[in-house]
């Protein structure tokens, strides 16, 4: 027996048969609106519009059985759905989950798989059962399980695959062509300096020749003027 010949009511009483479901991911659970746990509507809701184009179904079963806490008509839970927790996935007819009258998709929910200290029946509100796109029941979540504790197992099921990493791509220069230009500005620099070097030498040396011209004119001239006074 497959899941999908299973048949459930919507919650208006209509027949559905899961084999609408084909191909999809599927996350079935049964709720309660006035229990600790009514508030992981909200993550069931913000998974649902997340992963619903990429093929993800919620199926959400109300069921009174447990400390009476999801009491009115199916009308009523969703009207408490939808203003609440703005809850757009399918919702379906109140079942019971355990006993002699459960529902012919819990039962074979329960027995495809046992997981830990859930074995057997279920134990309260918000146990999750995961689906595979084969109609395979691959997980079981206890109610205390938060929807967003199981978020990547639902990504691997869809073949949604994390973001790699942005790498920044850094561009080196080709070292040949840096030791060239390296090689370049080298040369440069030396003959900056080659050419510079001569001309400060050449002033020197001017420089002091022109001082030792000078200075032997002025014995000349003072040895010159001393004759005539002596004459």
């Amino acid at each position: 027996m497959s899941i999908y010949d299973i048949k459930v009511n919507d919650r208006k009483g209509k027949e559905i048969s899961l084999s609408d479901y084909k191909d999809k991911v599927l996350l079935i659970v049964n709720t309660a609106t006035r229990c600790g746990n009514t508030k992981q509507y909200a993550y069931l809701e913000e998974l649902y519009e997340k992963y619903h184009n990429k093929g993800f179904e919620i199926l959400d079963f109300p069921c009174n059985q447990f400390g009476g806490q999801a009491p009115g008509t199916e009308d009523e839970i969703h009207e408490f759905c939808v203003l609440k927790y703005n809850t757009t996935f399918d919702q379906f007819q109140k079942i019971k989950v355990n006993g002699p009258n459960a529902s012919p998709l819990f039962i074979f929910l329960k027995e495809k798989i046992q997981q830990d200290l859930d074995i057997g029946d279920i134990r309260w509100n918000f146990t999750k059962f995961l689906i595979n796109k084969k109609g395979e029941v691959v997980a079981r979540y206890p109610p205390k399980c938060t929807p967003d504790l199981f978020e990547d197992k639902i990504r691997e099921l869809l073949n949604i695959t994390k973001a790699k990493d942005e790498t920044v791509e850094v561009k080196t220069e080709n070292p040949k062509k840096l030791i060239k230009e390296n090689s370049k500005a080298n040369e440069a620099d030396s003959e900056k300096k080659i050419s510079i070097t001569p001309r400060r030498t050449s002033a020197r040396i001017a420089n002091r020749i022109a001082k030792e011209m000078n200075k032997s004119e002025n014995k000349i001239n003072n040895k010159t003027a001393k004759r005539k006074r002596n004459n």
